[in-house]
This record gives structure tokens, C-alpha cells and sequence, in this order.
């Protein structure tokens, strides 16, 4: 799948702006003269971008024409000593449009910025990022003093873009604590992390972030299989040159898949990794070769949507069903409905009466509990219909009882429709359902359904300068397993690949102690709905990540930075029973 496109050659405008911009960048107007008689005769024109147009080629063209024309605030995106506060409806243009108050981002790169008024910042209360590179015509002292009135007017600055010499200057004041005292909420210089420190070799760093960005291109992924289960966790690998160079097409001429071999069959050591690649149809010495990048992915699959990775799409279509999808959210309506399960099962068991110094009999599918339930309280048996209590990682109501007629004397360790609660996918249905967006429940899309309005929303908020940072989780897998944290999304919709995932906006600001993520894990036995009734598990454990929490691409894919999971305690602290 193919997309073609005719480059622009004039700015969308918004209403406020209509008949004060012109771009005549690959219009020819004759010579320099002739140029400044048909403009002059526009006399609300404010800009004017004849980037790349024949007569602009001279070095002395902008101080020139804004002689003419005095009028004029941006020429060729560079700012004139004519600037006011207008221009900052050209600099903070969003589509859609939004007021100016809102702008999170702020691009001053190669604009001159000698011209811009510094107190034109105070209109941006929400301003998180700012970029001043490009300043060639000022020296590196103009614009470190330039930099530190910025950080004055917009003590909120959360990362600041700058130049190879203004990034020095930066960290030096950084390492003097003097930089945290202007601006308390910085947290990044150029991408890297305040909390990290300077990088300690910045290109290696910024080579690592390119062959990160475009990793996803030329990766593939597989799960091992073995007769028992297939692997949870995906293994990602990149083929050699001649593999890579095998180009995409809807109809391609040969296949290309991994094979791994192993004479022991020892798949963790002793093991050879190949790709074996064989002709779909008869080639020609010549021939170019093409294979499918998503092959047996249809378009019910979101094909196109995922072909993105490696060609451009037209960004309007998602933004356009990114809103079309969050008004749908907005007019759900919950509608209960009461009705006779589908099942015939006892769902609540008025009163058991089992013997004090009876054993519990229990039936379980789970060979975790068949291993560990140790204590003389129990006892597992082989048959359901002589078990007390059926524990089951199989869907009790769907799959269970259709061959096993439970009795209202057992307990069961499941409630009829919890996969609207325990699947992440349907949890965020039910949320969306009952209350559409909220506050407390970070924004989710389910990717194998809402794909074209997750990217829209990705490109929105890249647009805006937003934080774009997601979580992406399996639909019913737990303890972080394929689970990752990015802000690239080459790298979201490949994931796709390893199964079915939701992607949720990630916390930026989680609650912190000491620095480290940290959560509260407890075990608790629900009995009843209606009236309430739930057993804690005395014992709990307290989480932390390993490394301090920070954004930076350096930690980014760093595991212990952002999950805890790996940090269970082995303290126990036997805390007494309370009152009944």
C-alpha cells in the first residue's frame, strides 16, 4: 500500500490570520523590484515565506525587503525588528486550533530571536518546552544571557532545546546548582535528564536514540513454542544486510521467516539462528526482491494504519478518527440490563457447613497450587465432584461447566462476566461505559480495535508538545510480562505483532519514594458482592523500582526504572489480627 502526496506550497491558516500571511516559495516574481510593487500592494501582509523562490537567494534579501516593507514581522520563518505579539499566533498555530494560553511548545529555532519580546512568554502560563538553536547571527554570550531572562519570564520550562555551546553553559549552571534555582521544574537539556547528569558521551547517546528510532523498520519477532505452552515473551531480532535490504509490497515475490535450530533442543544454549527465505513465484536473474512486512494482516487488521512504520499516511485521516472515537466515548451510555445468566451455575451459596476439623478438598487445572498448597488445612484431590472448592485458571462459566455440573455445596474462585474487570481490554470498555474520560483513569485505546484513532492521538499530541509517552500491556498477562514504556510509535504498532495489547497514557508523574516508583501489592479474597464481604491477606509487600524514575532515553527501556514487579521482599512481618 502506496501513498502519494503533492507537497504543499502554502500554509494552512487560521481565521485570525487569513490575508496576513503569503508563501511565493516556487511562484516566479520577475526580480526584486517587481517583488515588493505586488506586495506592497497587500497592505495587511505581515508575513510573507519565499523560501527556495530564485529571488531570495541574496544574503542581504530580509534586511531588504523589510526596508521596503517595514510592515512586515516574519520573513522566510525569521522574525523582524517590526515584531509584536502577533507573531505568536504564527509560532503557537496548532491544528485544530487552540488558544494561545494553551501552547505547551515553543520553536524559536532560527527565527532571530533577538526580535522576539521576552515578555510575550508571560501569555504562555502552560509553556513546557522551548527551542532557540540556530542563532547564528548572535554570539554564544547575547544568547546565554538571552537564555537566562527566558528561564526568568518561564520559570515552569520543563526542557530546553539549545546549541552544542548554550547546552555547556546549561550543565555547567547545573552542576553549580544555580540553574535548579530559576528553574525548579527543569528536567530536560536537549532530551537528556536533569536527574542523570550531563551524558558522559553525548554522541554515542544521540547515535543510540537514531538507531532506536528507526530499529522498528528492519526488526522482526518471534515466541517460542514448545508442546506444553508457547513463551510468553517475544524475542525481537534484526536479520543481516541482505536481509534488510528485501523490500515491502502487497505482492510479494518471496517469504523470509526466522528459523531457529538446536540439536538439543536446548532453546536458551546451543542454538543456531537463521532466515530462510524461498520464491513465491518464478524470478528472473535480476529480479528485485519484495517481501510482505505484515503478511495475512488485512485491512480489518488496520493494514494501512500499520504500514506507517515504513511509509508516510496522510496524518488527517487519524485525526479525524481520533475525533470521531473520543465523541463516540463522550455520548456512551451504560445501559444495565438484568437478565437470566447463560448459565445454569449457583452463584452464591446461601450457607456451607463444613466441619471444624474437616479437610477442604480442592480441584484445581493449576499446577501452581497443585505444587504449593502444602498446608493440612487442604487437600488437592483429581475429581471435581469430590472437591469442596474448584480453583481454576479456566473460564468456569464458558468453558468449565458446559462438561461439569457444579454443585451449589462448592465454592468457586471466579464471578460470572469478572473478564469485564480482570481483562485490561474490557476493563477499559466498562470504565468508558460507565463514565466515559476520567480524571482517575488514564486515556486507553484498545490497539486491535482503535488503532487509526490511537495514532490520530499520538500526532495530536505530538503536534502540541505533549508528554506522548505509553504503556503498552498485553490484554491479559500479568506481572509486566511484554509489557514496555516508549514514545515511539514505529515501535507501538509493531508491538502489535507479539498479541493483542492496549496502549495506556503513562503516569510522567507517579507518586515517588525516594525517588523510585513504588506500589502496594495486596492480596484480597472477595466473597460477596451484595452485601459486601472481603478477606485481606495479613501479609503484604511493598514495591519499589530499582533505579531512581526519570523519562530520559537512557532509561527509557530501562526494566527496574519502571516496573517493581522484580522487587518482592522476602522480610515476612506477621502482622497481628485485629478485632473481629
Amino acid at each position: 500500500c502506496f501513498f502519494f502526496f503533492k507537497q504543499k506550497t502554502a500554509y494552512e491558516m487560521q481565521r485570525g490570520l487569513v490575508g496576513s500571511e503569503m508563501c511565493i516559495r516556487d511562484r516566479y516574481m520577475g526580480n526584486f523590484e517587481t517583488t515588493v510593487k505586488k506586495l506592497k500592494n497587500l497592505p495587511n501582509l505581515k508575513a510573507v515565506w519565499l523560501n527556495e523562490n530564485p529571488i531570495s537567494e541574496d544574503e542581504d534579501f530580509t534586511e531588504k525587503l523589510f526596508k521596503e516593507i517595514p510592515t512586515l514581522q516574519i520573513i522566510n520563518k525569521e522574525l523582524t525588528p517590526g515584531s509584536t505579539e502577533w507573531v505568536l499566533q504564527v509560532l503557537c498555530r496548532e491544528k485544530p486550533p487552540m488558544p494561545i494560553e494553551e501552547t505547551l511548545t515553543l520553536d524559536l529555532s532560527g527565527r532571530k530571536i533577538q526580535y522576539f519580546n521576552l515578555e510575550w512568554l508571560k501569555r504562555l502560563p502552560k509553556l513546557r518546552e522551548i527551542d532557540i538553536t540556530d542563532q547564528d547571527d548572535l554570539s554564544s554570550e547575547k544568547l546565554q544571557k538571552i537564555l537566562i531572562n527566558i528561564c526568568k519570564v518561564a520559570p515552569n520550562l520543563e526542557s530546553i532545546i539549545v546549541d552544542e555551546d548554550e547546552e555547556a553553559f546549561l550543565w555547567e549552571m547545573q552542576e553549580k546548582n544555580t540553574l535548579c534555582t530559576i528553574l525548579p521544574k527543569l528536567k530536560y537539556i536537549n532530551g537528556f535528564s536533569v536527574l542523570l547528569g550531563k551524558p558522559a558521551d553525548k554522541q554515542k547517546e544521540q547515535d543510540i536514540r537514531e538507531v532506536w528510532k528507526h530499529l522498528w523498520r528492519v526488526a522482526g519477532c518471534f515466541k517460542l513454542a514448545t508442546t506444553k505452552e508457547v513463551a510468553y515473551e517475544p524475542y525481537w531480532y534484526i536479520m543481516d544486510e541482505l536481509g534488510c535490504a528485501v523490500s515491502h509490497s502487497d505482492v510479494p515475490n518471496v517469504a523470509l521467516l526466522p528459523l531457529l535450530y538446536s540439536p538439543t533442543n536446548n532453546f536458551t544454549s546451543d542454538v543456531t539462528t537463521i532466515s530462510i527465505m524461498w520464491p513465491l513465484k518464478n524470478l528472473e536473474v535480476g529480479s528485485l526482491l519484495y517481501r510482505d512486512y505484515l503478511p495475512n494482516i488485512t485491512e480489518k487488521e488496520f493494514r494501512s494504519a500499520r504500514l506507517s512504520v515504513w511509509y508516510d499516511t496522510p496524518k488527517d485521516f487519524f485525526l479525524e478518527e481520533n475525533a470521531r472515537f473520543k465523541e463516540l466515548v463522550a455520548n456512551q451510555k451504560l445501559v444495565i440490563v438484568k437478565q437470566k445468566p447463560e448459565f445454569d451455575v449457583p452463584l452464591s451459596p446461601e450457607e456451607i457447613k463444613i466441619p471444624e476439623t474437616a479437610k477442604l478438598t480442592v480441584y484445581t487445572d493449576m499446577d501452581l497450587i497443585k505444587e504449593h498448597l502444602k498446608s493440612p488445612q487442604f487437600a488437592v484431590v483429581e475429581k471435581p465432584d469430590e472437591a469442596d472448592i474448584l480453583w481454576m485458571n479456566m473460564d468456569i462459566f464458558a468453558q468449565f461447566a458446559q462438561t461439569y455440573k457444579i454443585k451449589a455445596t462448592q465454592f468457586i474462585n471466579q464471578y460470572p462476566y469478572e473478564s469485564c474487570l480482570v481483562y485490561k481490554n474490557n476493563l477499559a470498555k466498562t470504565v468508558r461505559a460507565a463514565y466515559g474520560y476520567t480524571d482517575h483513569i488514564q486515556m486507553t485505546y484498545i490497539l486491535d480495535d482503535e488503532l487509526n484513532a490511537f495514532v490520530g492521538e499520538f500526532i495530536e499530541r505530538k503536534r502540541k508538545g505533549a508528554e506522548n509517552f505509553w504503556i503498552l500491556k498485553p490484554h491479559n498477562l500479568a506481572r509486566s510480562m511484554d509489557t514496555v514504556v516508549t514514545d515511539n510509535l514505529s515501535m507501538i504498532i509493531r508491538y502489535m505483532e507479539t498479541g493483542p495489547k492496549i496502549a495506556q497514557k503513562y503516569i510522567e508523574r507517579p507518586l515517588l519514594y525516594k525517588g523510585r516508583k513504588v506500589d502496594l501489592r495486596f492480596i484480597i479474597l472477595l466473597k460477596k458482592l451484595i452485601p459486601l464481604e472481603a478477606f485481606v491477606y495479613h501479609t503484604f509487600w511493598t514495591r519499589m523500582g530499582n533505579h531512581k524514575f526519570n523519562l530520559d532515553t537512557r532509561t527509557i527501556c530501562d526494566y527496574e526504572t519502571h516496573f517493581t514487579v522484580m522487587n518482592y521482599g522476602y522480610k515476612y512481618i506477621d502482622v497481628p489480627d485485629g478485632p473481629e
